[in-house]
């Protein structure tokens, strides 16, 4: 259960909006993608910053405000 709920890619690559009962926010890495995303309530932010040509994604974890901004379309290229 541990390795499927630390490696799984189910939810960004199916780009499912299924909201997980009973938590806030899910805030993930571990698949770089281009620009932070939102799939129901987990946050992808994992935008490449230790790659050449990524950057560092913040979030505010009180408001989930991201810096750069999320875009309302996930953009699935790689970093």
């Amino acid at each position: 259960m541990q390795a499927l709920a630390q490696w799984s890619r189910h939810r960004i690559d199916e780009q499912a909006q299924t909201v997980i009962p009973n938590v806030h926010a899910m805030v993930v890495g571990h698949t770089t993608v281009r620009r932070p995303v939102v799939l129901g309530n987990v946050y992808h932010i994992d935008t490449g910053g230790w790659l050449e040509h990524g950057y560092f994604t913040l979030l505010n974890l009180t408001t989930l405000e991201a810096i750069p901004p999320i875009p309302a379309k996930l953009d699935w290229e790689a970093a």
